[in-house]
């Protein structure tokens, strides 16, 4: 198994780990914002799965655009799901606005035009990196500028530190719009 593989695969395993463990806590503390991170880590998992399949199954078994759309779906959810679960925790009680049809449109629409506009793998997460960064950023920033109560600030440390890491991508995935290789070899 080569580095990139392995690299994959254990984020793969990591988010359902993750996945798993919002699942079983939903069940057991029903709070709606536990829900939503259930679900943003699902489809995280779907996200990653679809790049294990694109990247390391030959030939994929499903059309490599039909992977990016879907790559493109489960990241977006997930960054939707986690800052409108951020909303829920610091306002509970407050209904989460995520008006399901305007969301699923915007969703839909996004993955279809990565998916079908994105030459490869590569061009998407840059795409996808710069989406899933500006989304926990904004969720960051505002969680600390209305914290519930002080530790509260956690959650929007903790969205800032997801946004950085999804940030960090975006420099070292550039050179590719104009026909170069990403800068860091662990990008691959």
């Amino acid at each position: 198994m080569t580095v990139g593989r392995l690299s994959v695969a254990v984020q793969l395993v990591v988010v359902v780990v993750c996945a798993l463990f919002f699942f079983v806590l939903s069940r057991s503390v029903r709070l709606t914002q536990v829900r939503l991170w259930a679900m943003a880590w699902w489809a995280n998992a779907l996200a990653l799965t679809a790049v294990f399949v694109l990247a390391f199954v030959s030939p994929p078994p499903i059309p490599v655009r039909l992977g990016l759309a879907l790559y493109a779906a489960g990241k977006t959810c997930y960054a939707l799901l986690m800052v409108a679960g951020t909303r829920h925790h610091l306002r509970p009680g407050v209904d989460v606005k995520l008006k399901v049809v305007p969301v699923a449109v915007v969703v839909t629409a996004w993955s279809v035009i990565l998916g079908a506009f994105a030459p490869h793998l590569g061009f998407a997460q840059l795409g996808q990196s710069v989406m899933v960064a500006g989304l926990l950023g904004l969720g960051g920033v505002w969680v600390l500028r209305r914290p519930r109560h002080s530790r509260s600030r956690w959650l929007g440390a903790a969205l800032l530190l997801e946004a950085a890491t999804f940030a960090h991508y975006v420099p070292l995935l550039a050179p590719m719009m104009w026909g170069g290789r990403p800068f860091a070899s662990y990008l691959s």
